[in-house]
């Protein structure tokens, strides 16, 4: 698929979600960055460093008291993600593969800084978050609509 085909079919994606969201009255919207002083260049190369992480963190908002990091196993061919920790692989305290991260009695969870939200957007590692919040809130919703549900999008990939 061409780029511009892949373009016309994102776009066609977002207009049903939008209109999906309209439908059932859920209010959306996109912050805007501050304009560009060169409009030349793209808005997001004029957003400094601690910006483009203050934007990441206010369109992500989740727990600051832990993060998971994204491993992958070559052997077995899985993957997936597990809570970032002080404690993981150190001898006597870290029991893994044994006993799960969420079952560990030595939990030592990595608090998301500013440092590890850069270095996953400049590709150095990869991270998720966890959405919930410690008061059972949850600051925003991803959705992934199937093409059983929506008949009228198209699976190309």
């Amino acid at each position: 698929m061409n780029t511009l085909s892949k373009i016309e079919q994102l776009q066609k994606e977002n207009a049903y979600l939008r209109q999906l969201l309209e439908q059932h009255n859920i209010p959306f919207c996109f912050p805007s960055p501050k304009p560009s002083a060169n409009t030349e260049q793209p808005i997001q190369a004029s957003l400094s460093r601690a910006e483009k992480i203050a934007l990441y963190r206010s369109l992500f908002r989740s727990r600051s008291d832990a993060y998971p990091t994204r491993w992958e196993n070559a052997k077995s061919e899985k993957s997936g993600y597990s809570p970032a920790c002080h404690n993981e692989w150190v001898k006597k305290l870290c029991q893994k593969p044994k006993i799960k991260c969420s079952e560990c009695p030595n939990q030592g969870w990595k608090a998301i800084t500013d440092q590890v939200i850069y270095d996953h957007l400049t590709g150095k590692h990869m991270i998720g978050i966890y959405p919930m919040l410690p008061n059972d809130h949850c600051y925003f919703l991803a959705i992934d609509f199937d093409k059983e549900l929506c008949p009228t999008l198209t699976n190309t990939a």
